[in-house]
């Protein structure tokens, strides 16, 4: 983890999680990990997230919650946007879940994912099986400058060839689109 708030990232639907994962492995990148993700977002009690383009959630993972706070996009070729992330001890999760509702902050939507987590270069890439909305890849670059995460992404991309149709949506938005 890097500690720069600046999330540099485009996702991509993708058709064929396996012939992504061919392609990652003949590249020579490297699996970090797997697992379920279970993401639960918030609404603000008094500002609206989807008018100002914010997000909060707490993502629990293995033996890791986290508590990340998404800024509204930044103006990129890709989707940028300020990211804070706080780590949380696995036993005070209920807690952290009282304390959010006590201040007035509401559950807005749970997401559930499998993740694959590769490391090539700078870059991270997540392959997602998202419950309810399909396969994707995120591919996200370590690098606290645009111009050169920009060109890190379409660099990677252009190895990768057609895999699918770029996303601007974040999960959320495509899940509350969704249910609407």
């Amino acid at each position: 983890m890097t500690s720069r708030n600046i999330e540099y990232e485009i996702k991509i639907r993708v058709k064929n999680l396996d012939e992504i994962r061919e392609k990652l492995t003949y590249l020579g990148a490297t699996l970090q990990g797997a697992g379920v993700e279970e993401d639960v977002y918030y609404q603000h009690p008094c500002r609206d997230f989807k008018e100002s383009d914010e997000a909060l959630r707490i993502r629990n993972y293995g033996t890791i919650i986290e508590l990340t706070y998404k800024g509204s996009r930044l103006p990129a070729n890709i989707k940028a946007r300020e990211e804070i992330t706080v780590r949380i001890l696995r036993e005070d999760y209920s807690k952290l879940k009282q304390l959010l509702e006590k201040l007035g902050f509401r559950s807005l939507a749970r997401i559930v994912k499998k993740r694959e987590i590769y490391v090539y270069e700078n870059l991270t890439i997540s392959l997602d099986e998202v419950e309810g909305l399909g396969s994707f890849m995120e591919v996200e670059a370590f690098t606290d400058h645009k111009e050169e995460a920009e060109e890190s992404i379409k660099n990677f991309l252009d190895l990768l060839g057609d895999i699918g149709e770029p996303v601007s949506q974040t999960y959320l938005e495509m899940m509350l689109t969704k249910r609407h």
